[in-house]
C-alpha cells in the first residue's frame, strides 16, 4: 500500500453532536447550539458515510470512492469536492481525526 495512504488521516464525526436527517437534509446541532444544515444530496450522503464509520473513521479516498460509486461524478472532481467538504467540516469542528 502507498505510504501516503497509510498515513492519511481517518475522519470521524465528533461524538457530542446531535444529528438528524430529515427530508433529504442533514441537520447538525453543535454543543454551543449552532445549527448547520447540509442540503446537497452528495454532502448528505458523505456525512452519512462519516457517521456510519463511527470511531474507526473513514479516509478521504474512501469517501471519494463511495461518492463516485453512488453518483455519476468524475474521480478527479470527486477528489476535489470531498477534500473541500472534509476541510469545511473540520474547520467547523464537526469532523475530527479518528483516534
Amino acid at each position: 500500500m502507498d505510504a501516503s495512504l497509510e498515513s492519511a488521516p481517518r475522519w470521524s464525526v465528533r461524538a457530542n453532536l446531535v444529528t438528524r436527517e430529515v427530508g433529504g437534509q442533514a441537520f447538525i446541532l453543535m454543543p454551543d447550539s449552532t445549527m448547520h444544515i447540509l442540503e446537497n444530496p452528495s454532502a448528505v450522503f458523505l456525512f452519512a458515510a462519516l457517521q456510519a464509520a463511527a470511531e474507526s473513521g473513514v479516509s478521504t479516498m474512501e469517501l471519494v470512492a463511495a461518492l463516485t460509486e453512488r453518483f455519476e461524478v468524475d474521480p478527479e472532481r470527486a477528489k476535489e469536492d470531498v477534500g473541500r467538504f472534509v476541510q469545511d467540516l473540520e474547520s467547523l469542528k464537526i469532523l475530527i481525526v479518528a483516534p
